[in-house]
C-alpha cells in the first residue's frame, strides 16, 4: 500500500468513525427521556479517551439544554437531542485529532 493510499485510507476510516458515533448517539437519544442504553454506552465507550476529559464539559451543556427546554417535563426534546449528537460529534473529532497525532508521531521522536 503506497503512502497515499494509506493517508486515504485513514481518513476514511476516521470519517466513518465519527460518522457511527455519532449516528450512534442520535439513535439512542431520539427520545431523550427513554434513551436507548446500549446505542447511548456504546457511543461514549467509543469516543474513550477524549469523553473522560470532555465529560465536565458535556454534563453541563447537556444538563442546560434540558433545563431550558424543559425537556423532562413535556417540553421540547429536539434541543437536548441535538446538544447530545453535536457534544459527542466533537468529542469523536477530538478523539480522531489526538489519534492522527500519535499515529503520526510513531518513529519519529518526542512530539513536539
Amino acid at each position: 500500500m503506497g503512502l497515499a493510499a494509506g493517508r486515504t485510507w485513514r481518513r476514511a476510516a476516521s470519517g466513518w468513525y465519527v460518522v457511527v458515533v455519532t449516528v450512534s448517539m442520535g439513535l439512542a437519544m431520539i427520545d431523550p427521556n427513554d434513551p436507548e442504553q446500549p446505542l447511548l454506552v456504546a457511543a461514549c465507550v467509543l469516543c474513550l479517551p477524549a469523553m473522560v476529559l470532555a465529560l465536565p464539559v458535556f454534563y453541563v451543556v447537556v444538563a442546560t439544554a434540558w433545563n431550558l427546554t424543559d425537556a423532562d417535563n413535556g417540553g421540547s426534546t429536539w434541543p437536548v437531542t441535538a446538544t447530545y449528537v453535536v457534544g459527542i460529534g466533537l468529542v469523536a473529532v477530538a478523539n480522531v485529532w489526538v489519534a492522527r497525532r500519535v499515529v503520526g508521531h510513531w518513529g519519529r521522536g518526542p512530539i513536539t
